[in-house]
């Protein structure tokens, strides 16, 4: 149930920056983003956590690690070196 409300927490600020720049009223202020910080922080915690209890959870989340380490490191050299546009300009 946990992991479901950090599903939908993440869904929500997906839209919320979809909606940039007439959103930002609704998150930019402290407090909210103080909130929305700790909610992911524990939200976070919680996932690995329960990666880490599976049977070798500890390979789990290594590849796992690995993978997004590699898609950000791949993203960034083909933007680079093949992109022309920008894909949000604004974010």
């Amino acid at each position: 149930m946990l992991l479901m409300m950090a599903v939908g927490l993440w869904a929500i600020i997906i839209l919320w920056i979809q909606g940039y720049p007439s959103s930002s009223i609704l998150w930019s202020s402290k407090p909210v983003l103080v909130m929305l910080g700790a909610a992911l922080l524990a939200f976070t915690w919680l996932s690995i956590v329960s990666v880490l209890l599976r049977p070798s959870g500890q390979w789990l989340l290594l590849v796992g690690i690995l993978i997004v380490v590699m898609m950000d490191v791949g993203g960034f050299f083909v933007g680079k070196f093949f992109g022309r546009h920008k894909l949000a300009p604004v974010v």
